[in-house]
Formats: structure tokens, C-alpha cells, sequence
């Protein structure tokens, strides 16, 4: 099954939004890498693609860590996003 990234975006940037209480009550508890941290609460954005620091426009799967990092597996390697920029695992 092949899932478009425009719309894995959108259920992750849903999903993002609907978990925002559980991750503001985390802050206060020494704070954490989450998307409300890095002032995702201000907007929505729906896609990323190689401009904005992917190594490439396909991601093959996407996660959330307990910390708030999203991870996304694509074939040119581990991406960590921080709600702010990409760090790119490939080596």
C-alpha cells in the first residue's frame, strides 16, 4: 500500500493538533522536544519537501517519539523533525 506524502502530512499534522493538551502538560514537567516547543501551535504546515531539509520528497513511514520528535524513515536515510528543521540520519 502506497500512501500519498501530501496526505501523510495532513493526518500527522491532525494527529499533531489533537495530542497538543497531553504535550503542554508535559512542558511544565522540564519541557521536551514537541511540536508545541518549537511554535507549531501558531500554524499549520502540510507538506515538507527537499527544500525545507528532506533528503528526498518520499517518506516512507512517520512516527512520534514520547519526546515529541517526529521520525520519518525514507530511502536516503532517518529523519528527526523538531518542529523546526531536519536532521538527517544517513551515515
Amino acid at each position: 500500500m502506497h500512501i500519498p506524502i501530501a496526505l501523510l502530512v495532513r493526518g500527522t499534522a491532525l494527529a499533531l493538533l489533537l495530542v497538543r493538551p497531553t504535550t503542554s502538560e508535559a512542558q511544565g514537567q522540564g519541557g521536551s522536544a514537541t511540536a508545541s516547543t518549537a511554535g507549531a501551535h501558531s500554524w499549520v504546515h502540510e507538506s515538507w519537501t527537499v527544500k525545507d531539509g528532506l533528503p528526498v520528497n518520499s517518506i516512507n513511514r512517520i512516527i512520534q517519539d514520547r519526546t515529541g520528535y517526529i521520525w520519518a524513515a525514507t530511502f536516503d536515510g532517518l529523519v528527526r523533525f523538531d518542529g523546526l528543521r531536519f536532521t538527517v540520519f544517513n551515515s
